[in-house]
């Protein structure tokens, strides 16, 4: 079991603490803020009103001792060089390992000459396949497909990602699951492979691709279920924050049938039954499935004038005293922080895939 230090983390990475007990091989041992962070000083379970014991620190240099490893995670990171390269420095002279994602790592790998210690979280299996050899004919897996969306961008999307899973693990079911964060590999499951997101490859070619892929991934063990978080939102929020048009949720959409969506929402207390009507048609004739679960963050957004998007956590108390009510027989709808309702939303869904002959 390896101490692990998050590095920088903020309350917006609450998943990795509230979930921590999911960690596979991991010991979540110091989190550790930018100097002088809001964070600073206070309890990691401040936010869901409980007491973890893990309290958050800008000391980095005395946590290092107290951990194997160093997950370094990339807040601002093109702004904020120096501050990397000298936590790097200080894990890499005291023999840490360092995880991180590709940008940084690649970065690292000129910074540091390559140092062994500096180790790149992605998707690696995708590495030396030639995904080019598939004859653009389409398969679908024999077992349930189910997807995580959003709206956009940090709205607990990985959250539900954990949520299910965890729900599914204790029924005793073997999954295949692909999530949405860099330390998808900590929980156990793999990251979206990073052709997805590639710049050079045309739209037709990574449907192809990932129908492929996904299809060779089924094969290699006896999975009752897929589990697939689909990175970024399903639609523009304006004509300058496009989240790049939902182009990966038509993606995964395109080359597979959807058996369950997810749909991952902002917070929102005026939200009616008619309005996730219209989601769910919406969904069905833009990615051609229903969606009929709804899971509601504890998160929204604000847009500058200068047309930058900004995410933030609203108050535990807040969301908790404006609920949206929501009773309806098709639709399934919960808040993160409504954990009694989540619960049965969870329920209802593993026991329609149960009940389902057609789907399992």
């Amino acid at each position: 079991m390896y101490k692990l230090l998050v590095y920088p983390f903020s309350m917006e990475d609450n998943c990795i603490t509230k979930y921590r007990d999911m960690l596979r091989g991991y010991e979540l041992a110091s989190l550790v803020c930018f100097e002088g962070a809001y964070e600073n000083g206070r309890d990691a379970g401040e936010f869901e009103e409980v007491d973890t014991g893990l309290i958050i620190t800008d000391d980095f240099n005395t946590e290092i001792d107290k951990c194997d490893v160093v997950l370094l995670l990339d807040k601002s990171f093109n702004e904020l060089k120096d501050a990397y390269i000298q936590r790097i420095n200080t894990a890499v002279s005291k023999n840490k390992i360092v995880m991180t994602n590709n940008k940084i790592y690649d970065f690292c790998l000129k910074e540091f000459s390559g140092n062994k210690n500096i180790r790149i979280l992605d998707n690696v299996l995708e590495t030396g396949l030639n995904y080019f050899t598939y004859d653009k004919r389409m398969t679908q897996p024999d077992i349930p497909v189910i997807t995580v969306m959003s709206i956009g961008e940090s709205c607990n999307k990985f959250e539900a990602q954990l949520d299910l899973r965890k729900k599914f693990q204790d029924k005793g079911y073997k999954i295949l699951q692909f999530g949405t964060k860099d330390y998808c590999d900590l929980f156990g499951f793999k990251k979206l492979p990073s052709f997805l997101m590639s710049k050079n490859i045309s739209f037709d070619e990574k449907v192809y691709m990932f129908n492929y892929y996904i299809n060779r991934e089924v094969l290699k063990d006896d999975y009752d279920i897929v589990i697939i978080g689909v990175a970024g939102g399903i639609l523009p929020v304006n004509r300058y924050i496009t989240n790049y048009f939902g182009e990966i949720s038509l993606i995964v959409s395109s080359a597979l049938n959807i058996d369950i969506n997810i749909l991952c929402s902002y917070h929102n207390e005026d939200i009616n039954v008619e309005s996730l009507y219209e989601c769910r048609n919406f969904c069905k004739g833009r990615l051609g499935c229903f969606t009929d679960y709804y899971y509601m963050s504890d998160r929204q957004f604000r847009i500058s004038h200068d047309h930058d998007i900004e995410y933030f956590m609203l108050e535990r108390q807040h969301c908790i005293n404006n609920l949206p009510a929501i009773d309806n027989e098709t639709l399934k709808f919960c808040h993160v922080l409504d954990t009694d309702v989540k619960d049965n939303l969870l329920n209802a869904l593993v026991e329609e895939l149960e009940g389902n002959v057609a789907l399992v």
